[in-house]
């Protein structure tokens, strides 16, 4: 970019003074920015520079920067520049109103233009010639030093003796005169006239402006192909070498990070643009009074530690998109005010998060850089910490605490997820109250249990046989007492996995899910094996029936129409829906029990000693989930219930108290009416044998006085004996058919003589 385009890119402000456009700057002297009273956003405008006696402060660390007894004093500062009193002038200001740190409205404002007399200008370069002409051989030799990044800072007036030191002019033209020698490269400067001074308040302890430092630039520089060295910066910029360095100068001087390998120059140079609008990542950075999502400089050379003046972003002059480049390049880069350091540190500290319990998961979101630069280590932290937390992630298991086993079941479209849910949240409500955090996780439908982790609730949706390898694993898994290294150890994961609710939901039963935990075959199969002609003996299931705590059923009423539309049904089915809750109860007697689908199919038969003991039919998620929470922690979880505050539980357990009562209600109103239908079946097999009687005695009398008509000879033995075909006994229809069969037997006589030849026909043929 050529001066007069550099030049021409500046938006004049408002730079007119006190009285009009007729007061020039004083001859010699630049004009000082001075911002307007009381508005810091407000553009600032300028007064002429004073000649006075001005208080100057030098960096005593500084090595290189040293001048020669005939040098003027040329002051270092602490980052990319030191740090120099106000110039005084005749008008007087009222720097206690001037607010600290003070700051631009936004970056949607112009950079400073800062003209100067050819006086000025002149005066400048004699200074710059002096102090080349006095550098010591040290000096001399360090200007030699080859950098494709610069930082250079100066003042338009020396703070002492008020001679000027620099212009805007003489920037511009070394700017041009640089990219014209060295092609590609990026350039920013940006005047700053409004930086505080500051004094502590004994009193309220607060920090008041009591004046300006002196107006000065920052400038830097990045070449995309060559090193030009110190000195040819120094002579394009007519500013002395002392004050044009390279980033290994700052870091040795100030700290922070020396960048090295690929993309260090860039990222060297966007730590030097950063301080331009005095922008900062560091950990002592402060948030913007106006730019609230950015962190900017604080003051430590001065009590109090005030923050710098916040500039926006448009103040700054650069011949590359210097907003977007700088929050592009600074993405990837963590912020120390926002806890972050070097790269090294960061992989530190990120080890230690992991050695402490941090899982690899929340490592990558806490800093993606570090995770992916020490992977192999950290994974190899993470199993170390995982073997030694195997004896510790169970301890109290059978003794304060055990593990609680629910399963819901219930028909497709039931909400048996709905209620998983709910309950997995008002479980995790109620632990809170305790100062728990109970971690919830849904791991997937096989070999569930490597994704379990630290979870200490777990739903296995749609739980099949294999969210285990084998049964003898379900079996441990689902272990209310028992979760030892042995037993609970995943060798892939090296993790103890023991959760404190295990939640199973699914469209099978309590005793068909058990089938096939221990068949290790779907439902399906069962039942097609159980078509065939083959017959298998029944299974023992009692191992996991003993497991389960709590078996739920969920039904929809068959008053509650649905649309079919998940949304729309949704809140339908979580109030509405019934929920049976029963508890595994051991009966002494063993039994067979045939198995059957929720369809209705036979998938086979086992043994059994338990039964299921109603609880409570609970409607709504809501009044389900929280009454199994309790009752769940109340019964299994001891250790968590004693720390959650009486006047916290004691809406929890009232509720569970009036679900318990109602239930108890309801129980006995079961067996009355159970009785009631007992004693009025009872009655009507009474009555229909009492009838029954009647019609006996009623036959019998019947038979009696028949008999007493009879006329036969002997008289038979019994009322079944045969009577005589002439008794009064026998009625009509009996006669008749005893006549019908005597005249039928005559018949089978006359036909079979015939077939023997032993009957005449008429006429005394054979």
């Amino acid at each position: 970019m050529s001066t007069t385009d550099r030049t021409s890119a500046l938006v004049s402000a408002d730079l007119t003074p006190p009285g009009g456009p007729g007061l020039a700057p004083a001859e010699g002297g630049l004009p000082v920015v001075v911002p307007n009273g009381e508005d810091m956003g407000s553009e600032p405008k300028l007064f002429p520079a004073q000649k006075t006696d001005i208080g100057y402060t030098t960096d005593e660390d500084t090595t290189d920067n040293n001048v020669s007894p005939g040098q003027m004093p040329v002051c270092t500062r602490d980052s990319l520049g030191s740090r120099v009193s106000v110039s005084e002038t005749d008008t007087a200001v009222d720097y206690s109103a001037f607010d600290v740190p003070g700051a631009d409205p936004s970056d949607d404002v112009e950079p400073f233009e800062v003209p100067s007399s050819p006086e000025h200008i002149e005066a400048a370069r004699a200074f710059f010639e002096a102090q080349k002409a006095a550098e010591t051989p040290e000096q001399v030799k360090r200007a030699q030093t080859l950098s494709r990044v610069f930082s250079v800072m100066q003042y338009a007036n020396h703070p002492e003796t008020g001679e000027p030191m620099c212009s805007q002019e003489q920037l511009e033209a070394g700017l041009a005169l640089l990219e014209e020698q060295f092609g590609a490269m990026w350039s920013a400067f940006i005047a700053h006239p409004l930086d505080r001074l500051v004094e502590v308040d004994e009193g309220t302890v607060e920090c008041r402006c009591v004046g300006l430092k002196g107006l000065h630039w920052h400038l830097v520089l990045l070449f995309k192909e060559k090193r030009p060295k110190i000195r040819t910066v120094s002579n394009a910029l007519e500013i002395p070498s002392a004050r044009v360095r390279v980033p290994k100068e700052v870091v040795a001087q100030e700290g922070g990070d020396q960048h090295k390998g690929s993309g260090a120059a860039p990222k060297a140079f966007f730590d030097f643009c950063e301080y331009l609008p005095h922008e900062s990542r560091r950990a002592d950075a402060i948030p913007g009074v106006h730019q609230t999502d950015r962190t900017y400089l604080t003051d430590s050379t001065q009590d109090g530690n005030p923050g710098k003046y916040q500039y926006g972003r448009g103040r700054v002059v650069a011949n590359f998109d210097f907003s977007a480049e700088l929050d592009a390049h600074m993405a990837g880069r963590v912020s120390a005010a926002e806890g972050g350091k070097s790269l090294t540190a960061r992989k530190r500290k990120l080890r230690r998060a992991v050695m402490d319990g941090m899982t690899l998961a929340a490592a990558e979101v806490a800093d993606r850089d570090a995770f992916a630069d020490d992977l192999p280590r950290l994974e190899l932290l993470r199993s170390r910490y995982e073997q030694k937390r195997s004896a510790l992630v169970a301890e109290g298991l059978g003794t304060t605490w055990h593990k609680s086993v629910l399963t819901i079941c219930g028909p497709k479209g039931s909400g048996k997820g709905i209620l998983a849910d709910e309950v997995a949240a008002q479980t995790q409500a109620l632990v809170a109250l305790a100062g728990c955090d109970w971690p919830y996780v849904q791991p997937p439908g096989r070999n569930a249990l490597e994704a379990v982790g630290e979870a200490k609730i777990a739903h296995h949706d749609d739980a099949r046989f294999d969210i285990t390898p084998t049964y003898d694993e379900t079996l441990r898994y689902t272990d209310n007492h028992r979760a030892t290294e042995a037993y609970k150890r995943h060798t892939r994961s090296g993790q103890v996995v023991a959760p404190r609710l295990i939640m199973m939901s699914s469209t099978e039963t309590p005793q068909s899910l058990g089938l096939t935990m221990k068949a290790r075959k779907p439902s399906d199969v069962l039942a097609f094996n159980a078509q065939g002609s083959k017959r298998f003996p029944p299974v023992d299931i009692d191992e996991f029936l003993r497991r389960i705590g709590w078996a739920v059923e969920v039904s929809i009423p068959e008053s509650v129409q649905l649309t079919g539309d998940d949304h729309q049904d949704y809140p339908v089915i979580r109030a509405e829906m019934l929920v049976s809750i029963r508890r595994v109860t051991v009966n002494a007697a063993r039994r067979i029990e045939p198995v059957l689908s929720r369809e209705g199919e036979p998938l086979g038969e086992i043994t059994t000693t338990h039964e299921m003991a109603p609880v409570a039919v609970v409607k709504g998620a809501q009044d389900a989930a929280r009454f199994l929470a309790v009752s769940i922690l109340m019964e299994n979880n001891r250790d968590v219930i004693e720390l959650i505050p009486e006047s916290e539980l004691a809406a929890y357990l009232a509720q569970r108290a009036a679900i318990e009562v109602a239930a108890a209600e309801e129980s006995e109103r079961r067996k009355q009416a159970v009785a009631a239908a007992a004693e009025e079946a009872a009655q009507r097999a009474a009555e229909a044998a009492a009838k029954k009687r009647e019609k006996e005695i009623e036959r019998w009398e019947a038979e009696r006085r028949k008999l007493a008509t009879c006329t036969c000879s002997p008289r038979p033995a019994a009322s079944y004996g045969r009577h005589a075909d002439t008794c009064p006994v026998l009625t009509e229809d009996e006669r008749r058919q005893r006549a019908e069969a005597h005249r039928a037997e005559l018949d089978r006589k006359v036909k079979r003589l015939r077939a023997n030849g032993g009957l005449l026909v008429v006429g005394g043929a054979r």
